[in-house]
C-alpha cells in the first residue's frame, strides 16, 4: 500500500511556471527513492515520462526533443537550461507562451539589462546562446568585424580604393 501511494504521489505531481525547477526535480527523485526502495519498478526511462508529461504546456518546444532515447541526467540537464532561460526573464518583452514554429530576432541592444549565464563571459546584452566565448554555444565564433570599433577606417585600403570599406 505505501508502495502504491508513493508511486502515485510521483505521478501526481506538477510543476508550474514559477515554481523552482531544481527544487522540483529534487522532489520528484526523493519520491523515486522512496518507491525504489519500496521495490517500486520504475526505470530511468519511465521516470523520464513522468517527469516530462509533469511539465506545463509552455515548456513543450523543449519536451518533444527529449521524448527520444537520452539517459534521464541529459533530460534533467537540458530541462534545467530551458527552466533558466524562461525564470531570469532573458527575453524580457517577448510573449511567455513560445511555440515551436515561433521564431524571434534576438538584438542584444534592445535588451541591456540581460546578462550572460556563460561563467566565462558574464557580459550584459546577450544570452548564452549566442555568446562566442568559450562555454556559449557559439563557442569560438566570432564574426570577421569582432574587436574593431563601429567606424573605424582601415586606412590603405581606402587609400588604394579610394573610399571607406564596407
Amino acid at each position: 500500500m505505501a508502495r502504491q501511494n508513493i508511486e502515485q504521489e510521483l505521478c501526481n505531481l506538477t510543476f508550474s511556471d514559477r515554481d523552482d525547477f531544481q527544487n522540483y526535480v529534487t522532489i520528484m527523485q526523493n519520491k523515486l527513492f522512496q518507491a525504489r526502495a519500496l521495490d517500486a519498478d520504475i526505470t530511468d526511462k519511465n521516470f523520464k515520462t513522468i517527469l516530462l508529461n509533469s511539465l506545463p504546456s509552455s515548456w513543450d518546444p523543449v519536451i518533444a526533443s527529449l521524448y527520444k532515447d537520452i539517459p534521464i541526467s541529459k533530460t534533467i540537464f537540458q530541462l534545467q537550461v530551458w527552466w533558466l532561460r524562461i525564470s531570469q526573464n532573458c527575453f524580457i518583452n517577448l510573449p511567455r507562451s513560445i511555440t515551436a514554429l515561433q521564431t524571434n530576432t534576438y538584438n542584444p541592444r534592445d535588451h541591456p539589462q540581460v546578462v550572460c549565464a556563460n561563467p566565462n563571459c558574464r557580459r550584459h546584452g546577450h544570452t548564452i546562446e549566442v555568446c562566442y566565448w568559450p562555454g556559449g554555444e557559439k563557442e569560438g565564433q566570432f564574426p570577421p568585424s569582432f574587436g574593431q570599433r563601429e567606424g573605424t577606417r582601415d586606412t590603405e585600403i581606402n587609400t588604394q580604393q579610394g573610399g571607406y570599406r564596407s
